[in-house]
């Protein structure tokens, strides 16, 4: 099991601003802001902490939009927009 330690903006995209929200329980991160996003890039970079004994394997990781509304992603106008979100993982090997 894997336990998600830190949740923070990435890269020039953004510029810090924005409000986290953790719900460890049903392992859901929220992020919003009201700046005006322009490009391509990192959003996020998420930190997690591996608990000791932990079974070796993949666990995986994905970002999705709220609801999985198109309209939780939206420009200044309030208008949608196209992204597209990459999944990954975290992969446990003995040391």
């Amino acid at each position: 099991m894997a336990r998600l330690t830190t949740a923070m903006t990435a890269g020039s995209l953004i510029s810090g601003n924005g409000t986290f929200s953790v719900n460890d329980e049903a392992h859901i991160v929220n992020w919003y802001t009201v700046d005006n996003l322009t490009g391509d890039g990192e959003l996020l970079n998420l930190s997690f902490t591996v608990k000791e004994g932990a079974a070796e394997g993949i666990i995986p990781v994905s970002v999705s939009l709220n609801d999985d509304l198109d309209s939780n992603l939206s420009d200044e106008d309030g208008m949608a927009v196209p992204a597209t979100f990459v999944s990954g993982g975290i992969r446990i090997a003995k040391a």
